[in-house]
């Protein structure tokens, strides 16, 4: 029996990131991570900054976002967010350097900065 998927797009302002099927998507929504599966009730998600997991038949696809919305209805899931990184524009050293230019009032720059670490340690982790 075929798997069922979910129809699944990411867009930002400047381009599509995303557009196929998957298996199943872990979204960093203002609330805590929300896990979205094939047949999940309809639900409108305000998404946080955060990693973007997407499963893609047991291949996990990873993405950096910062804020934006989320939508899951019918098995399709429309992820609109103002930022997003893929895996080729994520470096560590970059990150190290951006981390260490940064004096102690840019808090918000910090944060987001440690959890474009966390997004690049899931993808080394597979």
């Amino acid at each position: 029996m075929p798997e069922k998927k979910i129809r699944c797009l990411i867009q930002t302002p400047e381009a599509s990131l995303f557009e196929g099927d998957i298996v199943e998507c872990v979204l960093p929504a203002v609330d805590g991570e929300w896990m979205v599966c094939y047949n999940h009730a309809p639900s409108v998600l305000m998404l946080g900054v955060g990693g973007l997991r997407l499963n893609l038949d047991n291949q996990w696809h990873h993405y950096y976002i910062e804020s934006g919305v989320a939508q899951i209805r019918d098995n399709q899931l429309s992820i609109l967010c103002d930022f997003a990184l893929g895996k080729k524009h994520l470096s560590r050293e970059n990150l190290q350097q951006e981390l260490s230019g940064m004096g102690e009032k840019e808090h918000s720059a910090i944060q987001k900065t440690k959890a474009k670490l966390k997004v690049l340690d899931a993808i080394e982790a597979n």
